[in-house]
């Protein structure tokens, strides 16, 4: 060895070599093997040559390293480490001056602090190193196989060769991934939750314009009970009420498009569409439930028996018998939802679909109509179900041996039966209320007008920008909305809405009935070719007013235009021109805030409404009602509630129960009237300017069929059961408003098929047998009996003296502790209270429903309020056991808005 070493240093002091490289770089290591080979030798001698002759010829005022080191440098001699660092400055600075000429010391600095020296090697446990390659190999999960490999993969640990012989199918990829993970989040270490960034960078003013159209109602329906948990980024979870999307995404985003054609606006992308729709996630249309009170009603009723025919497998009864009940009551509940409403007809040989029939009146011959030119010969097997489960559902309860639960089954049921019975009995006369909106539109002539009216739901002020002191306990700015409907000489039909706004008034008959007046005076003067005037509103409490009606003839006399009918609809039914003009009101309302403005007066909401173009065919007025100017207080209107059409004839009213139902009862003025209401004088406080378009057209596609369906027709009718496809919104909002719905046309074999049902049932008749139950029949006659369909008369049955003890206690309770008792958990309690011997304290006939025990309390906090009496001295009047819901409705009416509003306006 000491021969070689002196032979090596021989041949670098010739060759003018004096360094050598330690390792290679795949090792990245700096242990050196000092110990050469004659290759090594050779390979030294060379680099030494090669570098002195590059550097020379760079410079030849450097001399050339005359010996290279022969250990390392932290072991080496001051005067050695000075030698070969003045040769390193040296050979740098001579290669950066080619670079940059006399800049080396800049560029030096430059890269001086991206150098990194070589990592130092370390030593790993074997042991451990194949325990982490086996869990490695074994491992499915990504993530988990990346941090094992961040643990061995660091270049100063194993190379890439090592570890792809230590692991099989291991690939180069997978350990630079391995290896930046260890840099990021540290070996092994889970890597830290991303937190959200969201880019708010969408047009607020399209958003709110594609949110108009895809919550709007004609798309989606509440069901009448049912909740869906909605979760927010921050994890709020908020709980909402099911809601049924009647649309599929893609065919909604297409209605929209075309929808954005008809109004020259550019939307969102279709992709950000969709993320919109999934956000605002709904259930499927298979769920759909009711759209009102008695709708919702019916269709929980449906469910309420198959719950009771459940609850009667617990008592022995026939489980092949009550599945087959079960199955007719699912096949009855679908027939009313869907079917039942295009088979109600005017004139039918079915008792059960003729509306002549179902809504004539027993008891007065000029309010009823006689069916003289056809007979009741069929039968309905759908209606029939109705009669056929009540009688199977009443056997099966006669068999329970307990008592107590037998009551309670019965009357459970009897309530559910009642109600579905109701559900039927509204739709047919929907269905019949609205063919006097549809045949008058269509026999309008230039000289009249259709004014519709509905009071709007409250506005909540809305800012660009608000706090919370701003947004708690805001009062709503009142709207009422009158679309008027004209048909000029050979042209289509067109509207015209006027809106008054109110920042606080009663929706009361007089505010109606000043509305009215200001309304007819602005159509006299913007059109004067009108001479007579329709009214059509909902069925509601400040409409259906006497004094309302008697106050419409002086309103004649003084505007010159004379009123010659009120229509009313059926009460909670029906999608109107209001309910349109409102959505498309709201949606222009909600562009406004959005580009920066406030709505918190009836002002701002009148520029709100009114900016750019506004809305086509709308106009609107800040007013304020004249309560000093009511003269007329009472009247002596009697069976106001029973009249839903009016037909007023000079000084006489003539009435009718149901539209077309007789030719009706004409009633006096005189005789009902007590004092004569003059000018009401609305406080127009800034009055109408009409918009950009001062009409809206309204044009029908009567021709609309599954026939002659066309590509272009993509929405389709949410109404469950009609099959009528439109090209664009307007089409298919005009269609709800004023179009009739149309039934999907059956092939020639099913025509067939319902010709020879109809033939074999034709003498079958199914009567209902109670048996013992016959003296405790449900409320209303059966459906085979003149005037089944009209609303019954209420019964004013007195509460017993357990009974209101117990709703009073009930109520003080919750005012004394501050936690007021539920109607609900109320009517729970009063159905199993028992005495201290385990005795039921009330009886199956007493029990109330939560609607009922709901009004008692509202009532009873009424009076608290007015009268403020002592612990047990409200002393109430005769209330309705049947339906105390409605019956306090119109009886405390007033003096539940009047307390309602004095707290609003405090």
């Amino acid at each position: 060895n000491a021969v070689l070493v002196k032979k090596m240093k021989k041949d670098i002091f010739l060759s003018d070599e004096s360094n050598f490289e330690m390792s290679s770089q795949e090792t990245c290591s700096q242990e050196s093997s000092w110990s050469l080979s004659s290759v090594g030798r050779l390979e030294i001698r060379n680099g030494i040559h090669q570098l002195n002759n590059a550097v020379h010829m760079l410079d030849s005022k450097i001399s050339p390293v005359k010996y290279m080191i022969k250990k390392d440098l932290n072991e080496s001699n001051a005067s050695t480490v000075r030698y070969v660092k003045r040769k390193a400055n040296e050979t740098i600075h001579c290669v950066l001056d080619q670079i940059a000429p006399a800049q080396s010391s800049k560029i030096l600095e430059l890269v001086g602090a991206d150098i990194k020296p070589f990592p130092v090697r370390v030593e790993s446990d074997t042991s451990i190193t194949n325990l982490i390659a086996k869990l490695y190999s074994e491992s499915d999960n990504n993530m988990l196989k990346c941090q094992l490999l961040s643990l061995i993969s660091s270049p100063n640990m194993h190379t890439k060769s090592e570890l792809m012989e230590l692991i099989p199918d291991l690939t180069k990829h997978k350990i630079d991934q391995s290896r930046t993970h260890a840099s990021q989040h540290g070996p092994g270490s889970l890597p830290l939750k991303k937190e959200l960034s969201h880019r708010n960078r969408m047009d607020e003013v399209k958003l709110d314009h594609a949110l108009s159209f895809f919550l709007n109602p004609d798309f989606q329906q509440i069901c009448s009970y049912g909740t869906k948990k909605l979760e927010f980024d921050n994890g709020e979870v908020v709980t909402i009420p099911q809601i049924v999307r009647t649309t599929c995404h893609s065919l909604l985003i297409d209605m929209y498009a075309s929808y954005c054609n008809e109004e020259h606006f550019n939307p969102l992308s279709k992709s950000t569409q969709f993320k919109l729709l999934a956000t605002c996630a709904a259930a499927k249309r298979s769920n759909l439930s009711g759209l009102d009170n008695i709708t919702a009603d019916g269709a929980a009723s449906m469910d309420n028996i198959i719950a009771t025919l459940k609850k009667l497998q617990e008592h022995d009864i026939s489980k092949d018998e009550l599945e087959e009940t079960t199955s007719d009551v699912k096949a009855l509940k679908l027939y009313m939802k869907t079917m039942y409403k295009f088979d109600i007809k005017t004139t039918s040989h079915c008792k059960d679909h003729c509306i002549h029939f179902a809504l004539s009146n027993t008891k007065d011959v000029l309010l009823q109509e006689s069916c003289t030119d056809h007979i009741h010969d069929d039968v309905c097997n759908s209606c029939n179900l109705l009669g056929n489960v009540t009688e199977q559902i009443f056997k099966s309860i006669q068999k329970v041996s307990d008592e107590e639960s037998r009551d309670d089954l019965y009357t459970t049921t009897t309530i559910d039966i009642n109600n579905v019975k109701q559900w039927k009995a509204h739709q047919l006369r929907t269905k019949n209320q609205d063919e006097a909106r549809l045949k008058l539109m269509e026999s309008l002539e230039p000289h009249q007008l259709l004014l519709v009216m509905d009071w709007a739901m409250k506005f909540l002020p809305m800012r660009y920008r608000e706090k919370q002191s701003d947004f708690f306990g805001q009062k709503g700015l009142n709207w009422h909305v009158s679309v008027a409907i004209v048909k000029p000489e050979n042209a289509t039909l067109q509207h015209k809405t006027y809106v008054h706004l109110f920042d606080g008034v009663r929706q009361d008959w007089f505010a109606v009935a000043s509305i009215i007046e200001n309304t007819v005076m602005t159509i006299k003067k913007q059109m004067p070719n009108i001479e007579e005037i329709f009214l059509r509103s909902d069925n509601a409490g400040c409409y259906h007013c006497g004094c309302l009606w008697l106050s419409l003839y002086g309103i004649s006399q003084r505007t010159g235009l004379k009123i010659l009918r009120y229509d009313y609809s059926e009460a909670q039914s029906g999608k109107s021109f209001c309910d349109a003009k409102i959505a498309h009101m709201r949606s222009k309302m909600k562009m406004f805030v959005s580009s920066g403005n406030n709505i918190s007066s009836a002002e701002e909401m009148k520029a709100a409404i009114m900016s750019g173009a506004g809305v086509t065919g709308c106009q609107c007025a800040v007013a304020d009602v004249d309560t000093s100017k009511q003269e007329m207080t009472s009247h002596r209107f009697k069976g106001v509630n029973s009249f839903s059409n009016l037909e007023f004839q000079d000084s006489d009213i003539l009435v009718w129960n149901s539209y077309n139902i007789g030719i009706g009862k004409k009633i006096p003025r005189s005789s009902v009237l007590r004092q004569e209401q003059g000018e009401t004088g609305l406080n127009v406080l800034n009055d109408f300017s009409e918009p950009r378009a001062t009409y809206g057209a309204i044009k029908s596609k009567e021709n609309s069929t599954t026939a002659n369906h066309q590509e272009s027709d993509i929405f389709e009718c949410p109404e469950p059961g009609c099959c009528a496809t439109f090209s664009s919104f307007h089409d298919i909002e005009t269609h709800q408003s004023c179009g009739r719905h149309l039934i999907n046309g059956l092939s020639t074999y099913e025509k067939v098929r319902k010709c020879w049902v109809e033939t074999c049932n034709a003498n079958f008749n199914n009567t209902i047998n109670f048996s013992n139950m016959s003296d405790r029949g449900t409320e209303g006659t059966s459906s085979e009996d003149m005037g089944w369909a009209l609303r019954k008369e209420r019964k004013f049955v007195r509460f017993s003296t357990e009974v209101k003890d117990f709703l009073k206690q009930e109520f003080e309770a919750g005012e004394i502790s501050g936690k007021k008792s539920n109607p609900v958990t109320t009517s729970i309690n009063m159905r199993t209270k028992v005495d201290e011997h385990g005795v039921r304290v009330f009886k199956a006939d007493q029990f109330l429903q939560p609607s009922q025990i709901a009004s008692f309390f509202a009532r009873l906090s009424v009076m608290s309020k007015k009268t403020a009496p002592q612990q047990g001295t409200l002393d109430l009047p005769e209330e309705n056991d049947d339906d105390l819901f409605n019956i306090i409705r119109e009886i405390e009416e007033g003096e539940i808005r009047e307390v309602i509003l004095n707290e609003d306006l405090q």
